[in-house]
């Protein structure tokens, strides 16, 4: 009787604790998951910042050509 109460309790233990590193093993992966949609977004701004700088850069470049353009005109 008491072995088998015994065996009883460590079964549920150990569901228990499965259970529990399920939970945890969840909870790291959404952990990463956040973090890499943030680190996604992050890097989504920059590579905007990056690209409308170029068209900036462009810009002036061309309104500079048109300029000096002008002047030879």
């Amino acid at each position: 009787m008491e072995k088998w109460k015994r065996l009883k309790n460590q079964r549920r233990k150990s569901e228990r604790w499965k259970k529990l590193k399920n939970q945890r093993w969840k909870l790291k992966q959404w952990k990463k998951l956040k973090n890499q949609r943030w680190k996604f977004g992050q890097w989504k701004k920059l590579k905007n910042q990056s690209r409308k700088l170029k068209q900036w850069k462009k810009l002036k470049n061309q309104s500079r050509k048109f300029g000096q353009w002008k002047k030879l005109k």
